[in-house]
């Protein structure tokens, strides 16, 4: 199935020629070389073939091109002209050791090439490709499917029936673009994506690493998602004797790198933080929630699934210093707080709210005393009642339509 993933074209074709070497990064599966192989077959319509080239390093019949000396002869000697521009895909270009050089010394004899690269296997993750880089590299983050673009597939494999609410679909199959097309074998999609992170992408990788108590954190973690994260919490509830708080912050960071785990963090915001030190790590979300409830055995909360998209999505659209509102102990938390260009932001994020319920009460009544410009209260289901009255600058804001159509 053809799928530009407009988001994401966009993104490139801004970056198009900026000077910089562009890195996909995101979560095994999520799409980034499909996107990169689509948008060169965009450049081929605009450019003749032979200032467009890809390279496959995984492929045999590109095996020379792990050596870089090799690589480099070969680059240079198919960019003949310096008055046109050149665009270069390598895939899986940590299979050439010492690729930096490399690309970098074409790069500084030819300026008018543009770099795109993918790649991540046990011995380097794509954020190692970013810090070799430096200041030379520009990061294109990638998560899976938001809402949009799940109808957007849906319609193409004619899943999106008038009987389907789309919703309630999205809720259940998550975003991976393979669990998407193939919802039957989600399940089996999704044990591979875990077992590729965990023994590829860390087992192999690291040292030491205990496989059980990295599988048992990781699980701890997704049957948790969204709740107040504590080290000794965590350890005292995956029982085994072989965890401690260092290893697993230690394992945490990990799964981070693989981009599967995605932290929310005390940062300075215009309210208080909910602790004293900045920085600390207070809640956890996974990159897909669909996926989470695979891992976590079929752990399946509404609240916790909604809030993560919410994060998620939030995250998809460049927001990243998010933080925790709570102004002091005496006052109740919202979901998340963030600052965009001179406004505050305060999303208070829910599943629903039945009239005259204690969750109607504490839902509005966490936005007491707190100051904001924008004030959301975010539904998945529709609000009838009249408490909301009481707090007339806070917005109530269904789910789908924050995700299809609300601007921050």
């Amino acid at each position: 199935m053809n799928y530009d993933r407009p988001r994401y074209l966009k993104i490139l074709n801004q970056s198009r020629n900026d000077g910089l070497i562009k890195v996909l990064t995101g979560i095994r599966q999520c799409g980034k070389s499909y996107i990169l192989v689509n948008y060169f077959e965009k450049l081929k319509a605009d450019y003749s073939l032979d200032q467009v080239l890809t390279y496959k390093l995984a492929s045999r019949s590109n095996k020379a091109f792990r050596d870089k000396d090799k690589f480099e002869d070969e680059l240079r000697s198919k960019i003949t002209d310096n008055s046109k521009p050149y665009f270069i895909y390598i895939d899986e270009v940590q299979m050439c050791p010492g690729f930096e050089e490399m690309l970098l010394s074409v790069r500084e004899d030819f300026p008018n090439v543009d770099f795109y690269i993918t790649g991540s296997n046990s011995k380097m993750l794509s954020k190692d490709i970013l810090e070799k880089l430096g200041t030379n590299g520009r990061e294109i983050k990638v998560y899976p499917l938001d809402l949009e673009e799940f109808i957007d597939f849906y319609q193409r494999i004619g899943r999106l029936q008038e009987n389907v609410d789309i919703l309630e679909e999205y809720l259940n199959v998550g975003g991976m673009p393979s669990a998407v097309v193939n919802p039957d074998n989600a399940g089996g999609l999704f044990d591979s994506i875990k077992q590729t992170i965990l023994i590829h992408d860390i087992c192999d990788r690291y040292a030491n690493v205990n496989e059980d108590v990295l599988k048992r954190v990781l699980e701890y973690i997704c049957s948790s998602y969204g709740s107040p994260f504590s080290l000794d919490n965590a350890v005292k509830q995956i029982k085994n004797p072989s965890i401690t708080k260092d290893v697993v912050q230690q394992y945490l960071g990990y799964l981070e790198d693989a981009f599967l785990l995605y932290p929310m963090k005390n940062i300075k915001t215009g309210l208080s933080s909910l602790n004293e030190e900045q920085d600390e790590i207070v809640k956890y979300y996974v990159v897909d929630h669909a996926l989470a409830c695979r891992i976590a055995g079929g752990f399946f909360n509404v609240g916790s699934r909604v809030e993560n998209i919410v994060y998620i999505n939030l995250l998809r659209n460049g927001i990243n210093e998010i933080s925790i509102g709570k102004k002091s102990n005496n006052q109740k938390e919202i979901d998340f707080t963030f600052q965009k260009n001179t406004e505050r932001y305060l999303l208070q994020v829910t599943e629903k709210m039945d009239i005259e319920s204690e969750t109607e009460k504490r839902e509005f009544d966490s936005f007491k005393g707190k100051k904001g410009e924008n004030k959301l209260l975010i539904t998945l289901r529709p609000y009838f009642g009249s408490y909301g009255k009481k707090y007339p600058e806070v917005q109530i804001v269904l789910l789908k339509d924050f995700l299809l159509g609300y601007k921050i």
